[in-house]
């Protein structure tokens, strides 16, 4: 007769997450939001996990009006707050940035749905993850080329954690940018995060 230690080990195992706890799936993998286990176990609620933190929050919106108030409108499309790209059946992913091509998306594509088409370009700010199964690394850089795959141009990724800028693009080894670069975005459009931060006063723990 198994014990009520191991009876309760199998009950947490078999524990279907809900999807709202899921992030993205891609690469035959699930991903879920950092703190669910937190949701799980009843210590926080899924409101709280899914906040953006201030810092986060912080460069998401500097670089997105930089971009808005530089690029050409009438080219591009700048979509943000975690819009969703449909890779495939079953296959999901989302961006803090994304800025796509209007000759492709076109208003009549923008739909409730998740798009199916590839940004030029994708920007990440940090990591919103469960990182317990999986390497910062890996996931990092496997999503890169993920979008890569499915059609983006370039994808940036902005780690405050390590300070640091990495820069992926099609047909070309991936760049780790300090974090006082310039760093372009498309069309002459750049960002230097260490500079505007200073600029405010926001100290980035190293």
């Amino acid at each position: 007769m198994p014990t009520a230690e191991l009876t309760s080990t199998a009950r947490r195992k078999s524990r279907k997450v809900p999807e709202a706890l899921i992030l993205e799936c891609f690469g035959g993998r699930t991903f879920y939001r950092r703190g669910y286990r937190e949701v799980l176990n009843g210590t926080k609620t899924l409101e709280e996990i899914r906040r953006t933190s201030g810092l986060q929050a912080e460069i998401v919106s500097y670089i997105f009006e930089i971009i808005i108030r530089s690029i050409d409108k009438k080219k591009y499309r700048v979509h943000v707050s975690e819009p969703g790209i449909h890779l495939k059946k079953g296959e999901n992913i989302a961006g803090d940035i994304l800025v796509f091509d209007k000759l492709r998306y076109s208003a009549n594509k923008v739909t409730t749905n998740y798009t199916n088409l590839p940004p030029m370009v994708a920007i990440e700010v940090d990591i919103a993850i469960d990182l317990e199964k999986v390497r910062e690394y890996h996931y990092t850089f496997d999503k890169a080329q993920t979008y890569l795959a499915f059609g983006a141009s370039k994808v940036i990724w902005v780690l405050s954690n390590i300070q640091k800028i990495l820069v992926f693009e099609a047909g070309r080894e991936a760049v780790v940018y300090n974090w006082y670069a310039d760093i372009e975005v498309l069309d002459g459009v750049k960002f230097n995060v260490g500079t505007y931060l200073d600029e405010e006063g926001i100290r980035v723990a190293s």
